[in-house]
């Protein structure tokens, strides 16, 4: 039986729950512009988003071969199977649709303490697992898509054939796969084709197309 008062009491918690959303959104529009300013990265900056050293990389990363109940893991045997439990750990997160104007980057601790991650972020985050399972050449590659909208997606080769991920879709982790070129050409996003590459990076390396 509810106790009396107790419907109030839940009552009121929702209503100072919306409360400090409202208020805290107030607050960071108000500074969008101060927060925009910092999070911007240099290349060394936004090379070292892509961490696969991060301990929570790390214990993800374990958790993910832990789960495949190979033995011992063996990155040509097995890394296929782990890139794809990668991608739907990452696939899992709520997606971040932001309502609030400033761009802001999460930490993989962060991503897994929200439960949530935009795009970019996941992109981040699947790469450096990626990374920490065997694959050092994988990257972040950034579109520009029909209209010019970019969209960032992840890119691997294993065993002579190329791969992209997009965590930000409804599929299957190797959907897509063949040639990038092949890729390319028959991959979507929000029903817009690929117009061309702008920029790709992982930790080591960056590189702009023209």
């Amino acid at each position: 039986m509810q106790q009396e008062g107790q419907g109030a009491s839940e009552a009121g918690g929702l209503g100072l729950a919306k409360i400090r959303e409202g208020f805290y959104k107030i607050v960071i529009e108000r500074y969008a512009e101060a927060i925009n300013a910092g999070e911007e990265k240099t290349v060394p900056e936004l090379k070292a988003l892509v961490n696969p050293l991060d301990a929570s990389v790390q214990a993800l990363r374990q958790e993910t071969v832990s789960k495949m109940d190979v033995g011992e893991y063996r990155f040509e045997r097995d890394f296929l199977a782990y890139a794809e439990r990668a991608f739907s750990a990452v696939q899992g997160l709520a997606k971040i649709h932001s309502e609030v104007s400033p761009s802001f980057w999460l930490a993989p601790r962060e991503m897994l303490l929200l439960g949530a991650a935009d795009a970019f972020d996941r992109c981040i985050l699947l790469c450096s697992l990626l990374i920490a399972g065997g694959s050092p050449a994988a990257k972040i590659r950034v579109l520009e898509l029909e209209g010019g909208a970019r969209h960032p997606v992840v890119v691997f080769s294993h065993a002579e054939r190329q791969y992209l991920l997009d965590a930000t879709q409804e599929s299957s982790a190797l959907t897509h796969a063949g040639t990038l070129e092949e890729i390319f050409a028959q991959y979507t996003s929000g029903g817009r084709k690929v117009s061309k590459s702008a920029f790709e990076f992982n930790n080591e390396e960056y590189a702009e197309f023209d």
